[in-house]
């Protein structure tokens, strides 16, 4: 079997430390792109004001800033990301989330300012022929250039939590409609409760700002979700899930008939007794599935 046993027999690639450190992985590619576009339009910026000033342009000057200054981010990411993942935003009271942030982009600010002072130092006697001053107050230096660092920092810890958080819920449905398929039960949120029931048993969904209304048997449950993982996990569970409307699925097993609405679209009546009304623009699926059950709409 590939992969490195864990304890219990379970392949480490499955680990959720390797499968975080991946996703950060990600995170600071995305972050590294962004920086990138960024440098290319400020060194554009930079070169356009000199040019329309009718200055000469120092982009010897302008290369060995920006590139510098970009780079030393460049080496603060993993640090922000570890940061991040020690003390993510929607995890710990704000009381203590925000001063912990607060002192660590403090403390990341003044090594990025450490290491691109360093190397502009370093290298513009080199290439400018000139010493390089970072300012001759450093703390109105610092304050300046922690300004822009501060917002870099909490734009970093929000993707890094963020990327997170869609990871883990990505990893969930897919959890769901793989159980979906194994018990032909589909998995929803209550709250803090997680229920399962019979997929058959659901007999229509409907989308209700960021939850959704699920009919089951002679009750309606309140979940949080979307109408399409639901209905993907129902579809699993080979439950003929249709989508009737921007804002209802319905289970093809619970229509006992329908018909026009008279704009166009169909009224269903399901075995709750319930109306559901199905868009113009829906209407062939439903009637090619009443079609394929040998059941016809109702004239």
């Amino acid at each position: 079997m590939n992969g490195v046993k864990r304890e219990g027999g379970q392949p480490a690639q499955y680990s959720p430390m390797v499968q975080d450190r991946r996703i950060d992985r990600s995170t600071r590619v995305w972050i590294a792109t962004a920086l990138l576009a960024f440098l290319i339009v400020d060194v554009q910026t930079r070169i356009y004001e000199f040019q329309r000033n009718g200055a000469e342009v120092p982009l010897d000057r302008i290369l060995l800033h920006e590139l510098s200054g970009i780079g030393a981010y460049l080496v603060m990411v993993p640090v922000i990301g570890w940061l991040a993942a020690r003390v993510p935003p929607g995890q710990m009271r704000w009381h203590r989330f925000l001063p912990f942030h607060f002192a660590c982009s403090l403390g990341t600010a003044l090594i990025a300012i450490v290491i691109f002072v360093g190397v502009r130092k370093v290298l513009s006697p080199v290439m400018l022929g000139e010493a390089y001053v970072f300012d001759p107050q450093p703390i109105r230096g610092f304050l300046y250039e922690y300004r822009k660092f501060a917002l870099f920092y909490a734009a970093a810890v929000t993707l890094f939590a963020l990327r997170r958080q869609l990871a883990y819920r990505s990893d969930e449905l897919q959890a769901a409609k793989t159980e979906a398929l194994r018990s032909h039960r589909i998995t929803l949120k209550d709250g803090n409760r997680t229920i399962r029931v019979k997929a058959d048993d659901v007999i229509w969904m409907k989308a209700a700002s960021n939850y959704v209304d699920i009919a089951v048997g002679d009750r309606t449950i309140l979940v949080r979700g979307t109408l399409q993982e639901l209905a993907e996990q129902l579809l699993a569970a080979d439950v003929p899930a249709l989508r009737v409307h921007r804002s209802y699925v319905v289970n093809g097993r619970h229509i006992i008939g329908c018909r026009p609405d008279g704009e166009g679209g169909l009224s269903i009546a399901m075995s709750d007794d319930t109306e559901i009304p199905a868009s113009r623009n829906r209407r062939d699926a439903v009637e090619r599935h009443l079609a394929e059950t040998d059941r016809a709409p109702t004239e």
